[in-house]
């Protein structure tokens, strides 16, 4: 174990559907198979969001700490693990899903299919939103000293996007309509600039500023405001593609919309799409656009959709273990970026300002948690984090 850690742990823990707060707990003891992890970035997604505000339950009902993508050092290690592989101090990524690593798929390298039932950080079992965290080697990818926090904790979104977007194919000259504004969104943006697309045209909610997709790539950008005439605003979305491809439809739909964006989503992807298209789900969230004001299409009906129009659907359910660690090699090559950096970088104890950012579609801050810390009270913050005004630290 690395010598001076706390016994306490500062995390913020889901209590029940719409309670969550800030709390000290004991500090975790590593399994034999396990890495200690000090966090240093955990990613603001939408699970989080609607975990603490209540829209959404976890599974087991249970208290739960949020954070699905984080990364951080390590600092102690289990008996079991190879001391040679992760030193005390080695920055590591942590993929957001475990694995069985026994299973047939697992044996295929295909750990994203586990038979097991891959178990999701701060969903399943306890996440990154707090200071440390136990969690098995077999997840963690170790990256160069030199990548920062801000950079590395773009992998899981890139191993995500670049699953997706390969998969769909997309040629040079290509029309592609990408549905939010996320990190994975604009990760798709970036692969399918990289992959030729000559038109992509980017949905987001009221709240999201087009400034960072369009500087990822995107070459136009609709907002789409779940409040407004949903039936107007598919007509007017639904004139700007086939403007672009000379009436055919998108080549490709990818849609990572956050939950409770209010983006739509498969309602308008199969009516978008052209036929022999391509429809990449990061995220699949009950579209916000009403089904009657698209035309009296239901649920039930995307399935004949998807097959009258000969539509290829991708799921990215998580991804391999090999993906993972192949994105953060072309982060660490500086081959894979996202142009303007993280917009905000904030302790742990700001969750409900940054969360509110996240539930208006700006998503794509990071806590930091060591910065809740008392040397942050001193003024001594890690180079290029914070930019804000000082914080409260949370007391023992």
């Amino acid at each position: 174990m690395e010598d001076g850690l706390p016994d306490r742990n500062l995390c913020l823990v889901v209590h029940s559907a719409g309670n969550a707060s800030l709390m000290q707990r004991p500090m975790p003891s590593p399994g034999p198979m396990q890495l200690l992890i000090r966090v240093e970035a955990v990613r603001v997604q939408a699970i989080p969001v609607a975990l603490a505000d209540g829209t959404l339950v976890a599974p087991s009902g249970k208290p739960i700490v949020p954070g699905q993508e984080f990364c951080g050092v390590v600092v102690g290690a289990g008996s079991s693990v190879d001391r040679t592989d992760f030193p005390i101090g080695t920055k590591v990524a942590v993929a957001p899903r475990s694995f069985c690593e026994s299973c047939y798929y697992c044996e295929r390298g295909q750990t994203n299919l586990c038979e097991m039932g891959a178990e999701l950080f701060g969903w399943h079992v306890d996440g990154g939103y707090q200071q440390y965290v136990c969690v098995s080697h077999r997840l963690c990818q170790s990256f160069d000293k030199n990548v920062s926090w801000k950079q590395a904790i773009l992998a899981p979104s890139a191993a995500a996007a670049s699953y997706g977007m390969t998969k769909a194919s997309i040629l040079p000259g290509d029309t592609v309509l990408v549905f939010g504004t996320n990190v994975c969104s604009l990760m798709g943006i970036v692969f399918s600039r990289g992959l030729g697309a000559e038109s992509i045209c980017v949905v987001g909610s009221p709240g999201a500023s087009p400034q960072q997709a369009l500087s990822c790539g995107a070459t136009k950008f609709v907002h789409w405001d779940p409040s407004g005439d949903e039936g107007q605003q598919y007509q007017n979305l639904r004139a700007v593609i086939l403007e672009e491809t000379d009436g055919r439809g998108a080549d490709a739909v990818m849609f990572a919309s956050d939950h409770g964006t209010g983006v739509p989503d498969m309602y308008v992807a199969v009516r978008l799409v052209r036929p022999g298209g391509c429809i990449v789900g990061v995220r699949v969230w009950e579209g916000a656009a009403d089904a009657d004001a698209l035309g009296g299409e239901k649920a039930a009906c995307i399935v004949e959709k998807l097959h009258s129009k000969d539509i290829r659907y991708i799921s990215v359910k998580g991804f391999s273990m090999s993906l993972f660690e192949q994105a953060l090699r072309w982060i660490e090559g500086g081959l894979l970026s996202l142009g303007p950096d993280v917009e905000d970088c904030l302790p742990l104890n700001a969750w409900d300002e940054v969360h509110k950012k996240g539930a208006e579609g700006i998503s794509t801050c990071i806590l930091c948690p060591q910065l809740d810390m008392v040397h942050f009270a001193q003024g001594i913050a890690p180079a290029g984090f914070y930019s804000g005004g000082v914080q409260t630290v949370i007391p023992d």
